[in-house]
């Protein structure tokens, strides 16, 4: 596939998991239903990263992202993960606003907290994680 600099792309995990989280309050989150963690976790209210993640996003502008420490628990156990950071996407996209969205050089996005990037950011990410996440243009993994 010929890759386009305008592109945007949808980005996640290679692995799927079944871990999902409540946001219990800003920057706390309880495991509702236990999984595998992976590099990207997404859910209806926030987008958190691993920490290993972090440095690939540093050359984003503070108006498009907020990177806040993030504390997950599971009160079954008491066990604690805080090697994740939450992702607070300023700019956010759907499939009627990515047709018409021009961009250039590293941007970031979000739709229902999923994540997007530009195609610059895409390359970064590829580049520095290629076994731990999966691309795919624009809303083309979206049924409908």
């Amino acid at each position: 596939m010929s890759e386009d600099m305008n592109d945007i792309w949808h980005v996640s995990s290679k692995d799927a998991s079944q871990l999902n989280l409540w946001k219990s309050q800003p920057g706390h989150f309880r495991i509702i239903q236990f999984g595998l963690f992976v590099p990207l976790l997404t859910g209806s209210d926030y987008t958190l990263a691993h920490q290993s993640l972090i440095p690939a996003f540093d050359c984003l502008l503070r108006d498009q992202l907020e990177i806040k420490p993030a504390n997950i628990l599971r009160a079954s156990t008491g066990d604690q993960w805080v090697d994740y950071q939450e992702l607070v996407i300023k700019e956010h996209i759907n499939p009627e606003k990515i047709k018409t969205t021009e961009c250039f050089g590293d941007q970031i996005w979000q739709f229902r907290h999923l994540l997007f990037v530009s195609a610059d950011l895409k390359q970064r990410l590829e580049s520095m994680f290629p076994e731990q996440l999966r691309f795919s243009l624009g809303f083309s993994w979206f049924a409908g």
